[in-house]
């Protein structure tokens, strides 16, 4: 939408939203949560202040700690540990110095499952 912006204000001020759900794993061929286009919408979602859900891949790493850097005082989920393949995507969940406990245990949860075999 061209006028995300206004729709976040729509949703969180007129319909009583307090945050949303992106799925950058659906854009594999663009940066979709850093596009020119976008950035409105996060400036937008800075000032109310909405938690933001991210369903993501481990190849959109990047683009999450784009949003966390430039945006630190959000409230930032990563559902599903962004399906990590543990081996393959080790650089993408280096330590945040905002991530939760959870993250830093991620190698002793998963690993209990035998994902580390």
């Amino acid at each position: 939408d061209p006028d995300n912006a206004r729709q976040v204000r729509y949703w969180m001020a007129e319909r009583g939203l307090v945050g949303f759900r992106f799925h950058p794993m659906y854009y594999p061929d663009e940066k979709i949560l850093l596009t020119e286009q976008n950035g409105p919408m996060w400036e937008e979602i800075a000032v109310l202040g909405a938690v933001i859900q991210f369903h993501t891949r481990a190849r959109d790493a990047d683009q999450v700690a784009a949003i966390a850097r430039r945006y630190p005082h959000l409230t930032l989920i990563v559902d599903h540990m962004g399906y990590p393949e543990l081996q393959a995507d080790a650089a993408a969940f280096q330590p945040h110095p905002r991530s939760s406990a959870i993250r830093q245990c991620l190698p002793e949860i998963v690993g209990r499952g035998g994902a580390l075999e």
